[in-house]
Parts: structure tokens; sequence; C-alpha cells
């Protein structure tokens, strides 16, 4: 991974665009790899490629990744909870996944980090592009509720995404969901994603505010009882 980086990033305007496109294509490949850590490598450094590349290939790579990563996501749903006492051909009945079930959450995961990475490839830019809703509408509403390490990137992509826009996120907002009507998703969806991007932030809020409290108080019984009753 490092040496696709070396190549891409100090070579981008020496190399012909059918070679810029065989490296978007081997990195986007990387994305199912077995090993979590190439898999999370590869999507960081797709990020960083895109941002870095000129408006026009820019453009063109965005479209075609958005498009397959999307129907990759979509092509490969997860099966239903069973209700009678049968399983499917993806589940043995035990804790135990099987190796159909294994590369269908594989699939599933490199399609949640590869939009993702077309997401954060644009953290700062106000308005965002007219794309984002809707992929942050079909993360939100294709795979928040995967188990395991699908869930926790859809998550972590949109409260990362929210982080990043606190300044300008009633702008983008108006911008994109209301002043402009976008014709990649419905205002529903919109609205889904903006909902569950807050109830993460909320959370988190909460969940850092009760920290930085218990440590406050933990200082107030020390202080007041002078002596180390109480460890935070």
């Amino acid at each position: 991974m490092v040496n696709m980086q070396v190549i891409y990033f100090r070579r981008l305007f020496l190399i012909a665009p059918q070679q810029q496109q065989a490296l978007f294509q081997c990195v986007a490949a990387m994305l199912s790899d077995p090993q979590l850590e190439v898999r999370l490598g590869a999507s960081s450094t797709l990020s960083g490629m895109i941002r870095c590349s000129p408006i026009a290939l820019r453009t063109s790579i965005v479209a075609d990744l958005n498009a397959k990563f999307t129907k990759m996501l979509l092509d490969s749903p997860l099966p239903k909870k069973p209700r009678n006492g049968t399983f499917s051909a993806t589940s043995t009945g035990t804790n135990t996944p099987t190796p159909e079930h294994a590369n269908l959450v594989m699939t599933r995961h490199a399609a949640v980090l590869g939009l993702g990475a077309l997401v954060q490839a644009f953290p700062y830019t106000s308005p965002p592009p007219v794309w984002i809703p809707g992929v942050l509408a079909t993360l939100a509403n294709k795979a928040n509720a995967d188990p395991g390490m699908v869930g926790k990137s859809v998550k972590s992509i949109l409260s990362e995404f929210k982080k990043t826009r606190q300044d300008t996120w009633h702008v983008d907002l108006k911008v994109r969901c209301f002043s402009s009507p976008c014709s990649i998703v419905r205002l529903g969806d919109i609205q889904g994603a903006n909902l569950l991007i807050g109830s993460v932030m909320h959370r988190h809020f909460h969940r850092s505010r009760r920290r930085i409290w218990m440590v406050c108080f933990g200082r107030a019984i020390l202080l007041k009882g002078g002596r180390s009753t109480v460890a935070f």
C-alpha cells in the first residue's frame, strides 16, 4: 500500500490516464482483501488519491466507483433472520459463520469502506458534492443495521462526516436537502441519514460529558476528603 501511494502521489502528472485508472482499480480491488488491515489501508489510500487528483479525473473516478460500490452493497444483502426455524445456505444455525456468510460480510464491508472513502475525500467541501447525500442515505438505510465491523464502519463514516462539518452543517443541510432537490435520493432518505448522524453524535457527546463529570467529581471527593479513596 505504501508503494502504491508513492507511485501515485509523486508521479501523478507524469503517468498516463490509463495508468491512473489502473492504479485506482488496483486500490479498489484491495478493499476486498481478506485482511482487515489491508482493507482499511486501501480505503484511506483511495480517499487520498481522489483528493489530490485533477478535477476531470476525480469526477469520472468518483462516478464510476460510486456506481460500483453501491451495486456491490445492494447486490449482497444479508439473509433475513429465520422465523420458522429453517436456516439459509449462508447460516448453519450456530454461532460459527459459513464461508459463504464470511464472503458476504467481506463484500459488504468492502462496499461500505469504498463509499466511505468517497465521502472522506471531500471532508471540508461546503456545500458537499451533490452525490454525497445519496451515499449517506445508502449507508444509513442499507448497512447501518449490519452487525460487527460493517455496522461500526457505517457509524464511524457518518459520525466523522458530521464532526468535520460542525460549523457549516446548517448551510450544507439547507443547500443539499431543501433549496436544491436532489434527484439521487428522496428527502426522507436524507432526513433519515441526518437523524442517524445526529443520534451518533448525541451519544458520543453524552458519553464524553459523563466521563468528564466523573473525573471532576472524583477530584472533588479527593480534595474534600483529603485521601485517595476514589481513583479515576
